[in-house]
């Protein structure tokens, strides 16, 4: 689970010991190119509208499409 807010640090304190009190997915957050978190984003969203109900041929013409885009996401 990613924290919503950040603690309140001065701007001379140490932020190692907040960082090292970081979970798995916070830390990946911070070291992730701004780029790849579009993409995170994106495929969270696809992961949601495929939990949905919806005819076999909406879901064939959903993935070709997904399968259509140019820079690749799936």
């Amino acid at each position: 689970m990613i924290r919503l807010q950040e603690p309140e640090l001065k701007p001379g304190e140490d932020h190692s010991a907040w960082q090292e009190s970081w979970n798995e997915d916070e830390h990946m957050l911070a070291h992730t190119p701004p780029g790849y978190r579009l993409s995170l984003i994106e495929i969270a969203q696809i992961k949601r509208i495929l939990l949905d109900d919806m005819p076999a041929d909406l879901r064939l013409r959903f993935f070709q499409t997904m399968n259509d885009r140019v820079y690749g996401l799936l």
